[in-house]
């Protein structure tokens, strides 16, 4: 549901660290809620510990913060167990590497009217991350700060 999850941004275990450093990605980062792999969560937010640069009250991995409320399932389903018992891991990288191909080309066709670094920072398809905001409210937000920054001499 788009009311309640972003589900549009995803990071590899390997990959945590965020690499938009800014105020929108760590108020982000700084609000999140973990519904499942509660440890995880925790690794991810202590990857990007630089949001303390932003925020020098906050407490990294603040559980009454981060609780989302509700009790986390921390474990693997049955479906999740069978089918990575049942897909060699050689076969799922390969389907991998085609279906990012296949969503790179799919957003240079759509979105044509983008130049390629700006479709890159919106539309990132690569082997640690994989993220889709068209919409861009993060430009939004951020040139929105910047010009009230300007406004106040705060450059």
């Amino acid at each position: 549901s788009y009311k309640f999850f972003c589900i549009n941004y995803y990071i590899t275990e390997e990959n945590l660290e965020i690499e938009e450093k800014n105020v929108f990605t760590a108020t982000e980062i700084a609000h999140i809620k973990g519904t499942y792999n509660t440890p995880l969560v925790n690794k991810f937010i202590q990857s990007n510990n630089w949001i303390s640069g932003y925020f020098p009250n906050y407490v990294l991995c603040d559980p009454k913060l981060h609780d989302a409320g509700c009790i986390p399932a921390n474990r693997r389903s049955i479906i999740q167990k069978v089918m990575e018992a049942l897909i060699p891991s050689r076969f799922a990288e390969k389907i991998d590497e085609y279906l990012m191909q296949k969503t790179i080309s799919h957003w240079g066709k759509k979105y044509y009217y983008m130049d390629e670094g700006e479709r890159n920072f919106r539309l990132r398809s690569t082997r640690n991350v994989s993220k889709s905001h068209p919409e861009s409210v993060h430009k939004i937000i951020m040139d929105s700060y910047i010009s009230r920054l300007k406004k106040f001499n705060l450059e």
